[in-house]
């Protein structure tokens, strides 16, 4: 009786053993022959073939088919070249497989004149403006130059400062690692000094610059894997300060000096799988960076380090329904910076509510949650009427958000005049929110606060 229930067992072992096997093998495989590329114009064949997941002779299942064609569109969207991506693929016998990939590229060089406002963000400029928030002057950008996804670009304005910067970006043959390089000088006029109730304080003076800054930048990057990215920055910066705006903040260049110059070098590290870099649906996302300022290096500072992680995460809950959240941790290594350095929270990042605040700190964390629901799914429109190929096709899509934020950003110098650090931050409302060409995004939010504050905020990209 045991000797029958083990050849049972046996027998029964081995089926399973070859269901699995033939399971496994039930996708047939294909040589990739071919990879055809029609639609550019401009850019080069190894532009876009180094942002594809396969390659010809390559082998690949049927069953990732069409997993490998989502990623291969996303990729060269994500490149911000083209407007639309479309692939498809053709089968021959002998187990071969073509790849038709048809592109339709943006405009490359723009010659555009500026007239920017100078906010923190532009419900912050629409509040606070008193009539001098303004730059204009003209800026030039080749976004594919000599069509190897190198960027050139140059800009001269005038107005809240007086600004020109060059730079050069060079992502290298095969498009995996590249560098660059930026010049910056900018002088101020006005410029802030102090945080007050939570709100930037400034300087205004008359003729004659309260900054001036010089900045010269290098970068070193390079990607594996198609979505692990690396950039090591070195730059050098002298600023000088104004006799009046050294009277008013004496801490705001280090060592309490008129005259500061420091080397600053940063390490940054992204992994990025999201389906659309600038507004994401779907996809995660992790970034780390540290950097060091000053430290003893071409000066006498001694300065400080910078640390931030990101993470983000974005998924289709059903059907209609997106859901994603965004955690932030950043903290410096000392408990005072000067204030040029802009310690806190409020510049670069910012709570829904909260919009206008700037919130000193030396550390802080955030953790950004959205529910987006589908109103008009993402439409893809062509005008017969217009002449240019980049602007015929465009696109559009738009969608209801519920948002609800929440933060902390901690201070250890207690300053009375300011409430907010050390507080628990909480933010929160409704809005609708615009996609379209060009990587556009408007949104219109009414969000209000836990300290009782609530309003209207405007937010869009109109930066090229």
């Amino acid at each position: 009786m045991k000797r029958h229930s083990l050849q049972i067992l046996s027998i029964l072992f081995f089926l399973l053993c070859v269901s699995a096997n033939s399971q496994e093998n039930t996708s047939e495989t294909y040589i990739i022959k071919d990879i055809n590329i029609v639609g550019n114009k401009r850019t080069k064949n190894i532009v876009i073939k180094s942002e594809l997941p396969f390659s010809e002779g390559s082998e690949i299942n049927l069953d990732i088919l069409e997993e490998l064609i989502e990623n291969a569109q996303n990729n060269l969207l994500n490149t911000s070249l083209f407007n639309t991506v479309n692939i498809d693929t053709q089968f021959f016998e002998n187990n071969y497989l073509i790849f038709n990939v048809e592109v339709h590229e943006r405009l490359f060089l723009w010659i555009l004149p500026v007239f920017e406002n100078e906010g923190r963000n532009f419900s912050d400029f629409l509040k606070f403006n008193d009539g001098s928030w303004y730059n204009y002057g003209i800026y030039a950008k080749h976004y594919n130059f000599r069509g190897r996804n190198e960027k050139i670009s140059i800009r001269a304005i005038t107005g809240y400062k007086d600004q020109l910067v060059f730079n050069y970006e060079n992502p290298g043959r095969n498009n995996k690692s590249g560098w660059g390089f930026t010049y910056h000088w900018q002088e101020n006029n006005q410029i802030s000094y102090a945080t007050v109730g939570d709100r930037l304080v400034f300087l205004k003076l008359k003729n004659r610059w309260a900054v001036n800054q010089n900045k010269i930048e290098l970068n070193y990057f390079f990607r594996n894997n198609f979505y692990h990215y690396h950039r090591i920055t070195t730059s050098f910066e002298n600023i000088k300060i104004s006799d009046s705006l050294f009277a008013v903040n004496p801490k705001f260049l280090p060592l309490e000096k008129q005259k500061s110059s420091q080397l600053v070098v940063t390490y940054n590290y992204k992994y990025d799988k999201r389906n659309l870099k600038f507004y994401p649906l779907t996809g995660n996302f992790v970034g780390a960076s540290i950097s060091g300022t000053g430290l003893g290096i071409l000066s006498d500072y001694q300065g400080f380090f910078e640390a931030k992680f990101s993470l983000g995460i974005y998924r289709n809950l059903f059907k209609s329904f997106y859901w994603g959240t965004d955690f932030t941790l950043k903290g410096y290594s000392k408990k005072e910076i000067p204030y040029y350095f802009k310690a806190g929270f409020g510049y670069d990042d910012y709570l829904n509510g909260f919009e206008y605040k700037v919130i000193e700190g030396t550390f802080y964390s955030t953790v950004k949650n959205r529910l987006l629901f589908e109103l008009i799914p993402r439409k893809d429109k062509s005008l017969k009427f217009i002449p240019a190929k980049q602007f015929k096709n465009f696109h559009y899509a738009l969608y209801l958000s519920i948002n609800a934020d929440v933060g902390y950003v901690y201070n250890d110098l207690h300053l009375p005049y300011n409430k907010l650090p050390n507080s628990f931050l909480f933010g929160y409302g409704i809005g609708v929110e615009l996609v379209t060409i060009y990587d556009k995004v408007l949104k219109l939010n009414y969000s209000l606060t836990n300290f009782g504050e609530h309003g209207i905020f405007i937010h869009f990209n109109l930066a090229m």
